[in-house]
């Protein structure tokens, strides 16, 4: 029924009308949480301001469509509006959200990771590593080097990855340095 709805709507504002009623209706959480990505993509250019209004929100079923939405509503210089939900966030979406952020650019997630790579959450930490590999950038070769050389485990094992990853022409002289 939803979807016959959704093909009778004449316009993106009819079609996110009915993704809002959707999303606000007593529906399985999976159901919500496609209603949810369905208003974004209507919204055109507007998605960007839904993303930051669900992170800021109370609606915790829809982090995880905001988070999953991210990549396509914010470039490298906007990413730090996302990117400050980061510590704000419950344990599930700070790791969906620090491994969605290890696609953007190490100069513009860079700060947001290290301090995830700090969180008390082994968790958060160990997405936060990985997300830094992805990332890259030789600012991060210090900053991995001590993890790898001062913790154990998972947390040792994924900043020796992370350092492994990372890339770029500054990368190799600061790990010679």
């Amino acid at each position: 029924a939803a979807s016959a709805l959704l093909l009778a709507a004449e316009s993106d504002a009819g079609a996110a009308a009915i993704y809002d009623k959707l999303i606000a209706a007593n529906l399985p959480p999976v159901m919500r949480q496609a209603a949810f990505k369905g208003k974004i993509e209507a919204a055109g250019g507007g998605g960007k301001e839904i993303v930051l209004k669900t992170l800021a929100g109370k609606d915790a079923v829809l982090y995880a469509p905001a988070i999953a939405m991210v990549p396509a509503n914010f470039r490298a210089a906007e990413i730090g509006q996302a990117a400050d939900f980061l510590s704000r966030l419950p344990e599930d979406a700070r790791i969906q959200l620090a491994a969605v952020l290890g696609g953007y650019p190490a100069d513009a997630v860079g700060p947001y990771l290290l301090a995830a790579a700090e969180n008390p959450s082994l968790d958060v930490r160990l997405a936060a590593l990985r997300a830094i590999g992805k990332a890259g950038g030789a600012k991060a070769v210090a900053f991995l080097a001590t993890k790898a050389a001062r913790t154990s485990g998972a947390e040792q094992d994924a900043a020796r990855e992370s350092l492994a990853l990372l890339r770029g022409s500054d990368v190799d002289p600061a790990i010679l340095a």
